[in-house]
């Protein structure tokens, strides 16, 4: 019998590298911006909730990394099974990441992440 537990990927599906900005000169339409994303130094593996129903399942929450690299306002927006998307907002704010920069400087950048499940039988007490 294969048992798999549950874990967690990081796939980054959405992150807004734009941001609201005053329109810009003459001068500064010359110069590029150099934006880099956040990079996740911990990711806690997901935590399968008890009671959950057996399978696979991805949620995928989008959140804001501020300038210290901690992720902040998760929102489920996808989800195979609502079951589990408290469990993978706990679980996304526990990530702690490199901050995204602009011209160098720690920035906020929104980011999705998708949380996978995946518990095949009932005797892992993962």
């Amino acid at each position: 019998m294969r048992t798999l537990l549950a874990s967690s990927f990081l796939l980054v599906a959405f992150a807004q590298t734009s941001f609201a900005q005053e329109p810009a000169t003459q001068s500064q339409a010359a110069t590029v911006s150099s934006v880099t994303l956040p990079v996740a130094i911990k990711a806690p593996p997901v935590k399968y909730p008890k009671g959950a129903p057996l399978g696979r399942y991805v949620v995928s929450v989008a959140f804001v990394v501020d300038e210290r690299g901690i992720p902040r306002h998760p929102q489920v927006v996808k989800s195979d099974n609502e079951y589990f998307d408290f469990s993978a907002m706990v679980a996304a704010l526990q990530w702690r990441f490199k901050p995204g920069t602009r011209d160098g400087k720690p920035v906020k950048t929104p980011l999705t992440v998708q949380l996978a499940y995946d518990k095949e039988s009932k005797w892992n007490d993962n």
